[in-house]
């Protein structure tokens, strides 16, 4: 089959959802099928070499520039091509953070509404591109903040489409409210234009299939996944007395609360000698965040017993995980799925999350970690303490986690059901 696949890229740092996406097209490649990626926006940052033949389409500079200046909607193709080199998007990335929440959702709303927005050059420039694709079976559209575009595809490849649910509505929520509410309204109106979505768990379908009115049958649940071949590969280390934490530097993700926990910890006479890594992107929405956690351990009588490392390539993250004793990601809000909780089970490591979200469906798939109540410390530390201190269950889940993990979220098994799906309608 040859699919077209949409991926709107971040331009300097990983997430979860382009390590996803770009596991489900090498699964897709494995499998023989030809796949040509469109990157969105920013550039694509991946923990392995992609194959990308297409310039970057909506590129962030020219979408911004033509949103604010009417002069920028009429200028000529070089002076285009110029800001949308990839080495101006990334730069342009690193400021995401000095972008004003009005023109977040300003941008945001004309994006979903390119085809009558200021931004239409943007979009003429992506058909053109399109039009020379010819005998296309599928279109994926990565999340569904690219659902403006489904509607023009629509109609020049007369193809199916099909739309990702990857944890959107934190994003759209985070929008100043009179932004936040057009925004879905207008996801919600182009909703028939997609043929298929595919929501990351069954938890986020149930979210999505409420906020968007989409019938459940439209929306099917397989779950992320990625390349496990060297996650498997590492082996325990037993005797370890490491607490982990592997996610973004933002305050939604709870890497205040895993120290606060820490600091507690640490007074326990049995836990005395617990150690504290902590890993992740720094993100350009939360500027100075990461600086603020620094200084928090600094600040703290624990400091020479905790190591904070961001941006990790693949092989830090390996290293990483390799050291640690369990994982633990507190995030303060419904996660929509968690890719790093795949990525602790495949190198048989224990999770310890909140009873919220995605987090109870994956624990209860896997059998590779524990739930703790949402929001309150002590019972937290009293999960924390309960599986630091037990080598044979940190052992048992470890196993556990590692089996369920190559079943389920092989990237593999992921792209034969998206074909399975394709080739169903």
């Amino acid at each position: 089959m040859k699919i077209i696949y949409l991926i709107a890229g971040t331009g300097s740092y990983y997430c979860g959802a382009c390590l996803r996406d770009h596991a489900l097209i090498q699964g897709l490649r494995h499998h023989g099928h030809d796949v040509k990626i469109a990157p969105i926006y920013l550039p694509l940052v991946t923990d392995s070499p992609i194959d990308i033949e297409s310039p970057i389409f909506l590129g962030g500079i020219n979408m911004f520039l033509q949103q604010k200046f009417a002069v920028f909607r009429k200028t000529p193709k070089l002076i285009d091509k110029f800001l949308n080199m990839k080495w101006m998007l990334s730069l342009s990335s690193k400021l995401a953070g000095m972008t004003k929440p009005h023109d977040l959702g300003e941008l945001t709303l004309s994006t979903l509404d390119i085809e009558n927005g200021p931004q239409v050059k943007e979009l003429e420039k992506l058909s053109c591109w399109l039009n020379n694709q010819t005998n296309v079976d599928a279109v994926f559209l990565s999340h569904t903040l690219l659902i403006g575009l489904a509607p023009t595809i629509k109609k020049l490849l007369n193809t199916k489409i099909f739309c990702s649910f990857q944890g959107e509505d934190s994003f759209l929520d985070s929008l100043p409210e009179k932004f936040a509410n057009k925004c879905w309204q207008e996801i919600s109106k182009r909703t028939g234009s997609v043929d298929e979505f595919i929501s990351c768990s069954q938890f986020y379908k149930d979210v999505m299939q409420m906020r968007l009115e989409v019938s459940s049958d439209k929306i099917h649940v397989i779950y992320n996944s990625i390349d496990l071949s060297d996650y498997l590969k590492l082996q325990p280390r037993g005797g370890l007395n490491v607490l982990g934490y592997l996610s973004q530097f933002i305050p939604g993700k709870g890497v205040e609360t895993v120290l606060k926990a820490f600091f507690k910890l640490k007074k326990d006479p049995f836990l005395q000698h617990l150690k504290l890594n902590l890993a992740g992107a720094e993100v350009p929405s939360s500027p100075g965040y990461f600086d603020k956690v620094r200084s928090i351990i600094a600040a703290s009588e624990y400091a020479s017993d905790i190591v904070i490392t961001s941006n990790l390539t693949k092989e830090q993250k390996l290293d990483f995980l390799g050291n640690i004793s369990i994982l633990s990601v507190p995030v303060n809000y419904d996660e929509a799925f968690g890719l790093y909780i795949i990525e602790a089970m495949a190198s048989s490591i224990p999770v310890v999350q909140p009873d919220r979200g995605a987090f109870p469906e994956l624990i209860k798939a896997t059998n590779g970690g524990v739930l703790y109540e949402s929001g309150n410390m002590e019972a937290y530390v009293s999960t924390l303490k309960s599986v630091l201190l037990d080598k044979h269950k940190i052992q048992q889940l470890g196993k556990q986690g590692r089996a369920s993990a190559s079943e389920l979220f092989d990237n593999k098994r992921m792209a034969e059901k998206v074909v399975n799906l394709i080739s169903s309608y």
